[in-house]
């Protein structure tokens, strides 16, 4: 509920932004460099959903339905795409398409707005960073970043 308040409050500082917006805003380096950014959002969210694919299919075990496999969980850590390297692609895809959002939009509230999304996800995955070393032990995930490769 609280992620949905946060889209929803998000949306609504978007289109307000973009009322005071001018004709000459542009998109940061000019309507030149538009597609560029749009194939940054695509590729975003592209890995986003691929991601969060991979992860529904740890609920999907022996043919039973999410529901059932919830009541007998047994956790693993997740497999495949960019799981190897990082905790968290799915939110490094999200932050692409966030900051390829402000990059078109080029307006101070979506920039205000990309940074503080940075901040929640970052607190997001520190959380369960410290969840997985709870579950499974440091030695599991020390070779794995939280959302940036080899950074964080």
């Amino acid at each position: 509920m609280y992620l949905a308040l946060c889209y929803i409050v998000i949306g609504m500082i978007f289109a307000f932004d973009l009322t005071l917006a001018t004709p000459s805003s542009q998109p940061f380096g000019g309507s030149d460099v538009a597609v560029p950014w749009t194939v940054l959002w695509a590729l975003g969210e592209a890995i986003n959903g691929f991601h969060h694919w991979l992860l529904s299919k740890l609920r999907r075990r022996n043919g039973k339905a999410a529901e059932e496999n919830l009541l007998q969980s047994e956790y693993s850590l997740p497999v495949g795409g960019l799981f190897g390297k990082l905790l968290f692609p799915h939110y490094m895809g999200e932050m692409l398409a966030w900051f390829a959002t402000a990059a078109i939009v080029n307006r101070g509230g979506v920039w205000g707005l990309n940074f503080f999304m940075l901040g929640v996800q970052c607190g997001r995955c520190s959380a369960g960073r410290q969840w997985y070393v709870e579950k499974f032990g440091e030695e599991a995930i020390a070779t794995r970043s939280n959302i940036i490769p080899g950074v964080f």
